[in-house]
């Protein structure tokens, strides 16, 4: 693995491809600094054969070109499930995700803003699947690379291959959002018209309604997907702005709802 390397002291930068994150399906230039401080996790430098030499030793026992490179015993214990995440479906090796749901099969998925990669091992058929990509999308760290090593996996086994399916995930979600934001603007403008005969009930339902919208989205949404807020802005660009929108447009609710309210309570006293 001569072309892979942890520091960019070791490679020409101009040798690195460029990374994009995707906005809306467009593909936009990413240049995020590389990351010391993430290596444990990620900004590992490599290329398709190297990665390919590395998933040759893993499925011969650690043998690469008649070299012991790795002990057998280290690869047995890397491939054996060490914790269960899904009972009796997902279980963890030292670095490997290990699916016995159907045929068992081990897996990776990595990504940095600007690219992602993943990595699939067959142990019994000795087969093996390397994916890199340079881009960052919501779509591409699940459903869309899977569906592409799949695809690989398929032509190598002789099997028909499956077409892409529309990814509604993404549609969903992108819509789900937009249309937060078009109810948000709804529901003040319609405060701003019933103002005169607008309760304190409704005004707190208002209040509770861009607060647990501010809540929910700050924190809860990126933890269900072991992410900050700020993570959600730099892998998921397009959906992280959408959220913040939402969030600000919240934000100025409850302070545009107290000053309109208050002014009109003014208004009433005076009278």
């Amino acid at each position: 693995m001569k072309n892979s390397f942890a520091s960019l002291n070791d490679i020409d930068e101009k040798n690195i491809i460029q990374g994009h994150r995707l906005w809306f399906g467009k593909s936009i230039k990413s240049d995020f600094p590389f990351s010391r401080v993430m290596l444990p996790a990620g900004y590992i430098i490599s290329t398709v054969e190297d990665m390919s030499s590395y998933l040759i030793a893993h499925v011969n026992n650690g043998n690469f070109k008649d070299k012991q490179i790795f002990e057998s015993s280290i690869i047995k214990q890397i491939q054996t499930p060490s914790a269960t995440i899904i009972k009796d479906k997902i279980h963890y090796g030292f670095g490997w995700f290990i699916d016995t749901s159907s045929e068992t099969y081990l897996n990776h998925l990595g990504s940095t803003p600007g690219y992602t990669s993943l990595m699939i091992i067959y142990p019994k058929e000795k087969l093996g699947v390397i994916v890199l990509t340079n881009v960052t999308s919501y779509s591409l760290g699940n459903k869309e690379l899977n569906s592409l090593a799949g695809g690989i996996i398929d032509i190598v086994r002789n099997k028909e291959i499956k077409n892409s399916e529309i990814d509604i995930v993404s549609i969903s979600t992108y819509l789900f959002f937009i249309g937060l934001l078009i109810v948000q603007l709804y529901l003040f403008n319609r405060f701003i018209k019933k103002l005169k005969s607008i309760s304190k009930y409704k005004l707190i339902i208002l209040y509770a309604f861009d607060i647990l919208i501010s809540i929910s989205l700050y924190f809860i949404v990126p933890r269900i997907f072991d992410l900050t807020f700020n993570g959600f802005l730099i892998f998921v660009p397009d959906i992280g702005y959408l959220m913040m929108a939402s969030i600000i447009l919240s934000i100025l609710g409850l302070i545009g709802k107290t000053v309109i309210y208050n002014k009109k309570k003014g208004t009433k006293k005076g009278t």
